[in-house]
């Protein structure tokens, strides 16, 4: 590792329940020199809540990390200390934060998780479905022969599907799993840790019909089981 030079944190945030935040992910936010966030407003917020005061938040998201990630590898290189954090969940996982995390290790930069809650692992235990072995498929490809072409790649998987989806697109993707996947159990996972929070199961057939007009809210982790 580079001497002198500071570490970068990524830090897991809540994905709706503020009350998951880990001390650790405290103690790391209050003990940093610079934030970089996906968004100033969301983050301050986060920190606003816990009393962090007097933080240099820099944006670091999906449409800028390519360019803001030299400089930030150049403030670490000069010894700051940087904690990424995303608007939630842990960075990197459909997320920013592979590019930089990817610049600052081949500047032998220190890179070092503080391991927060996700939506993944969050819905894989509530859902009720088989899922000792899972792929993680994220969010699908926006044209529609595309997110065919990945579904239909595990037709035959052994493992549990995860996939992550907004609330608008819901009904088309669950009618393409139905398609491409066939007769399977599934579940709908919906404000995972907020007050709203419920899993809806059934076949891909049953939540086509149910999901087709209804209009919902909220991100969603869709569980297909194998």
């Amino acid at each position: 590792m580079r001497k002198n030079s500071g570490t970068l944190y990524l830090v897991g945030t809540p994905i709706g329940n503020l009350e998951d935040m880990t001390q650790r992910a405290l103690n790391t936010l209050k003990q940093v020199d610079i934030i970089a966030c996906e968004d100033k407003r969301r983050s301050q917020t986060l920190l606003n809540h816990f009393g962090i005061t007097g933080k240099r938040l820099l944006v670091h998201n999906q449409v800028n990390e390519r360019k803001s990630a030299p400089g930030l590898v150049k403030l670490l290189e000069d010894g700051a200390n940087i904690a990424l954090v995303t608007d939630s969940g842990m960075p990197s996982i459909s997320d920013p934060g592979y590019i930089l995390v990817k610049a600052a290790q081949e500047a032998e930069i220190q890179t070092q998780p503080i391991p927060g809650i996700t939506a993944v692992a969050t819905a894989l235990a509530g859902a009720g479905l088989p899922a000792a072995r899972f792929i993680f498929l994220g969010f699908l490809p926006r044209k529609v022969g595309e997110q065919t072409r990945l579904l239909e790649r595990f037709k035959d998987a052994p493992e549990a599907l995860v996939i992550y989806e907004s609330p608008q697109r819901l009904g088309k993707t669950l009618a393409l799993a139905a398609n491409a996947l066939g007769e399977r159990q599934a579940c709908i996972c919906k404000e995972l840790t907020k007050l709203h929070e419920t899993f809806d199961k059934g076949t891909l057939a049953e939540l086509v019909e149910k999901y087709a007009e209804q209009e919902i809210k909220g991100e969603i982790t869709l569980i297909i089981s194998s």
